[in-house]
């Protein structure tokens, strides 16, 4: 996986990966996916690069599209954040997972920050939602640790979110009559190859491609649709730092990226020992998180 980042951040996709994986780790190369005769052969797309009107989709294509569809499953399977382009946070959570894997492609940049100019972060974002022409101005307050804008130079510094071990890999695409491609992804843990969760994927002509940006891709995600989750329920442990209750039952805290979150409670001794933290302190505790309603319960504190 880290030959693919490489390859990325030279502009360069292989048409042979179709397996993206979280926390920078390697991971064994998937078989490769079967794309129905609909879409036409590289070699015939190759032909046509560079030229002003998009060409017609290839396996490599799609298979460039593994980046994304990884964020946009990310964002949905850790945050319980359904995926849409009428919501601030939910772009910015997919544009920060995709950061994840853009900074470990960058050698001369900070594994915990990155710097990206306004232009290219919008190739990263119409690639994550179809039809998507700007970038949400308000950056959502749960979020304004992790992002800030520079004027100057009309550049983005994020701090990418943390991610979990897995690893999402596409299955097979087909074309259907209006020009959309639809397929599978499935989301797997890459500590115990356990399949987590599928989604059915539909791609349509990104209108945002751009022959001139290697981060630009010629599809766009327009729908992500939770179709199974096997693993409905899991304990987490963290730390953070208490920034206090919002009510009898919910604490916000701050991670040490930055990222502002809450958290329900319900046990009276978890209960008990948030009442006395002060703002500030910092605290380690186990959670769990409800992956179909995006709920996470802090259950111990340490």
């Amino acid at each position: 996986m880290g030959n693919f980042r490489r390859i990325l951040a030279a502009g360069i996709v292989c048409g042979l990966i179709f397996s993206c994986s979280g926390c920078g780790q390697k991971t064994s190369k998937a078989d490769k996916t079967d794309i129905t005769a609909q879409i036409v052969d590289e070699e015939v797309n190759d032909m046509s690069a560079g030229s002003a009107e998009p060409s017609a989709v290839s396996q490599r294509d799609i298979d460039k599209m593994i980046l994304p569809i990884d964020a946009a499953i990310c964002s949905e399977w850790e945050r319980g954040l359904r995926h849409n382009d009428k919501s601030d946070e939910v772009i910015w959570s997919a544009l920060m997972y995709i950061m994840w894997d853009y900074v470990k492609s960058a050698d001369t940049q900070s594994d915990a920050v990155i710097s990206i100019s306004k232009e290219k972060l919008m190739d990263y974002a119409a690639d994550l939602f179809y039809g998507l022409e700007r970038l949400p101005q308000r950056i959502p307050e749960a979020y304004q640790y992790q992002i800030s804008y520079s004027e100057n130079d009309n550049t983005y510094i994020i701090t990418p979110s943390y991610r979990e071990n897995t690893e999402t890999k596409l299955g097979n695409f087909t074309e259907n009559a209006d020009g959309t491609y639809t397929g599978t992804a499935d989301l797997y843990s890459t500590d115990t190859n356990e399949l987590l969760a599928t989604w059915e994927v539909i791609l349509a002509p990104n209108p945002g491609y751009s022959t001139e940006s290697s981060l630009s891709t010629k599809l766009a995600i327009k729908e992500l649709n939770l179709q199974e989750v096997r693993q409905t329920e899991k304990t987490f442990a963290k730390s953070a730092t208490f920034l206090g209750l919002t009510d009898s039952h919910t604490v916000e805290v701050q991670f040490v990226n930055g990222e502002l979150a809450q958290f329900q409670f319900y046990d009276e001794d978890v209960a008990g020992k948030l009442s006395g933290l002060f703002e500030g302190n910092e605290f380690a505790f186990s959670y769990t998180m409800d992956r179909e309603t995006g709920i996470s319960e802090i259950t111990q504190i340490y």
